[in-house]
């Protein structure tokens, strides 16, 4: 086999995921360790032989370019650089079909821009060379969705019914590939390789998988990704790595600042005493107050960003003072950014069509506030747009608090918790019909059953691998404490009432995620925060508490009569709701709470009349997933 001396870099992606920060620095040319990910592609691929090099462009393609021509210049690399240039995206077939014209009769690298990659090349190259198929494509065995299937070598499948089980594995974007590939391309301007790949495999024509070892992979789809990208790269070296921070040289860091795991990208300004933790700081911005996520300056994007500039304006902030910084995502149809400007903040919320009830989550909470109860203030509303401008509460949650709290500070906080609780499940009905808001379907037969079916769904099958006849049976137990639900006489619930939705600001508090407000039984809000996964209480407690709020109840002999049943319920509801999270690479975060909602769940079976099938599943679960931080 002649040896590959040409490589084609895709670099035309949007960056989607990772904005805003994309918006100031395309994604090939963000830095990984101070050095854009463009080339660290390109120095892989000169010290595999490679001496011609073609860069497809899109989005922010003067940038890359300009980046890419000048790292290859002050390398000195013995390359020849070409670019193909997109004004419509392609997709990756539709760019090989463009770029036709650079291949000739020997095989070629095919790579993405956006991930950190070190391998040797030599077993895809000696693979390549003894079965003489399509192409070699790197699996990865451990890490990403894991959807492919690979059989003796073979891949059978791009998208395994199975993901994540033994002998699937995540394709990494490298492929070494044939000039045959071309022939199979869709006869269409977009188009993905992948779809090559699947005409060719249906018409005999082998495609190989392999996972060199020793190679080194990450995903840099998103910050957090790009963050542990980082720590990964220098973990390599070490034995136990510690905390990172990769700062640009033309950066200027003040004096008493703490930066934990973050990167400060050039000409950046951290003023004095500021910490920066799982940060990313972009270019030329300045930072005054503690910030974690990646932060940019409004002024950079505020033409491709307009919900920001809309802010700044209702605000009477100057775009070129404010900042940007982006959150983590909670797993809903939203995208939460603070904006700063000087010792000021307010917290921008954009969502889409996907979940119609953020659009009523204004008019929830000036009617919330209106009954006294503790809510973030409406600042600013744009429903054609769906921007929301909400009152800044901070980022320290209820959920974050407890671990280090003592006993009685975390008493009193959940108290004040319980308070806000009763005070939400006494407001009259006929002032709730009265208001005409715009709730979600009370809780009722129907959807206790899509609760069920989502746990059926999420869990049950996939993660747990049950039977259709065994999820049945523990459906049908899971029936059972519906119906129990069913006969509560009805308030007005938040829906999401644990630890992660109560923010801890200012000496007080203040309820979060209310969108999803409906009418349903006042026990499954005080069982979603007393039973909460996300802070586990300690038995005594959670007892003392359950009497603090029956004190306070309307109803209390109703609450306390079906408080347990209504603690199955909502668990089943987590748990299905960590499944579908933790198959997402922006959420898999969620899986670490599933060990402690098992054992939670463990914990209100036992207060409950036998339920054999759930609890048998709950034992397998338990086996499958021990772990659990309880208090």
């Amino acid at each position: 086999m002649r040896k590959p001396h040409k490589a084609f870099i895709l670099a035309a992606g949007f960056g989607t995921r990772m904005r805003p920060i994309s918006w100031v620095v395309p994604k090939p040319v963000l830095p990984l360790w101070n050095t854009p990910l463009i080339f660290h592609q390109i120095r892989l691929l000169s010290g595999w032989g490679v001496r011609d090099v073609l860069v497809n462009l899109h989005h922010g393609a003067d940038a890359v370019m300009r980046a890419t021509r000048e790292a290859v210049a002050e390398a000195g690399l013995p390359l020849r650089l070409d670019f193909s240039f997109e004004p419509a995206i392609l997709g990756t077939g539709g760019a090989l079909r463009r770029a036709a014209w650079f291949f000739d009769d020997t095989p070629f690298w095919l790579i993405n821009a956006d991930v950190a990659a070190d391998l040797n090349p030599r077993a895809l190259l000696n693979d390549f060379a003894r079965h003489k198929p399509l192409a070699v494509l790197w699996m990865e065995p451990a890490l990403g969705p894991r959807t492919v299937e690979v059989q003796d070598g073979r891949i059978a499948t791009f998208q395994s019914e199975r993901p994540g089980k033994p002998d699937t594995f995540t394709f990494t974007g490298l492929h070494l590939a044939s000039p045959r590939l071309l022939r199979f391309l869709p006869d269409r301007p977009f188009s993905s390789v992948i779809e090559a790949y699947e005409a060719a495999m249906r018409s005999g024509v082998h495609v190989r998988g392999i996972a060199p070892a020793g190679a080194f992979w990450r995903d840099l789809g998103s910050p957090a990704q790009y963050l542990d990208a980082h720590r990964a790269w220098a973990a390599r070296s070490r034995k136990h790595p510690t905390a990172f921070s990769a700062v640009a040289t033309s950066a200027v860091i003040g004096r008493r600042c703490r930066i934990e795991d973050a990167v400060v990208m050039a000409g950046a300004r951290i003023r004095p005493g500021v910490t920066l933790r799982n940060a990313i700081v972009a270019p030329c911005t300045v930072v005054c107050r503690d910030i974690e996520g990646p932060v940019v300056p409004v002024e950079a994007v505020q033409d491709d960003w307009s919900a920001a500039a809309l802010a700044c304006d209702a605000l009477g902030w100057d775009v070129r003072d404010t900042n940007a910084n982006a959150l983590a995502p909670r797993g809903s149809d939203r995208a939460f950014t603070r904006l700063t400007c000087d010792r000021e903040s307010a917290i921008l919320i954009e969502y889409g069509e996907r979940r119609p009830e953020n659009a009523a989550y204004a008019a929830h909470a000036r009617f919330l506030r209106r009954h006294g109860i503790r809510v973030p203030a409406v600042l600013a509303d744009w429903p054609d747009p769906r921007v929301l401008l909400m009152e800044d509460v901070g980022s320290r949650s209820l959920e974050a608090e407890v671990p280090g709290a003592g006993p009685s500070h975390i008493e009193n906080l959940y108290r004040g918790v319980l308070d806000q609780a009763a005070r939400l499940h006494r407001i009259p009905l006929a002032r709730i019909h009265r208001a005409a808001l715009d709730l979600q379907p009370a809780f009722s037969r129907t959807i206790y059953r899509w609760e069920r079916d989502l746990f059926a769904a999420r869990f049950l099958g996939p993660l747990l691998n049950l039977s259709a006849a065994q999820q049945t049976l523990v459906l049908r137990d899971l029936a059972r404490v519906a119906a129990k639900l069913e006969s509560a006489p009805p308030v007005l619930v938040h829906r999401d009432f644990q630890s992660s939705n109560v923010c801890l600001h200012r000496g007080g508090l203040a309820l979060i995620d209310f969108q999803g407000m409906r009418l349903g039984p006042a026990a499954y809000d005080v069982a979603s925060l007393l039973c909460d996964p996300y802070a586990m209480l300690p038995a005594p407690l959670r007892e003392r508490l359950l009497d603090y709020y029956l004190r306070r109840a309307h109803n209390p002999r109703a609450v306390r009569s079906i408080f347990w049943f209504a603690a199955v319920e909502r668990l089943a509801q987590a748990l299905g709701a960590f499944g579908r999270l933790s198959a997402s690479a922006d959420t898999i975060r969620f899986a670490r709470y599933i060990p402690p909602a098992l054992a939670m769940m463990q914990t209100a079976l036992t207060h409950l009349p036998p339920l054999p099938n759930l609890s048998i599943a709950i034992r397998i679960a338990r086996a499958k997933w021990p772990t659990c931080q309880c208090r």
